[in-house]
């Protein structure tokens, strides 16, 4: 889970090179492990959320600037 928290981080700080690096070595690591470490959300909701961040990476969005885009994360195209 650190380096989905890492790659939000460079999502806040708008590189999204860095995010997308983070976002896919935690995408590897959770395909290794098959289980989260930090237990407060379920390892789908994990994989989910890393998902979302590495797109958003990819997209070259950065993050949000308003709450109505952070509800619109999860919209599929």
């Amino acid at each position: 889970e650190s380096h989905v928290m890492l790659a939000q981080k460079y999502l806040h700080m708008n590189d999204n090179e860095n995010a997308r690096v983070a976002a896919e070595r935690a995408l590897e690591l959770q395909e290794m492990w098959g289980t989260s470490y930090d237990k407060r959300m379920s390892f789908p909701a994990w994989v989910a959320w890393t998902r979302v961040l590495h797109q958003r990476a990819v997209d070259g969005k950065g993050w949000p600037d308003n709450s109505w885009e952070v509800n619109n994360f999860g919209m599929v195209r």
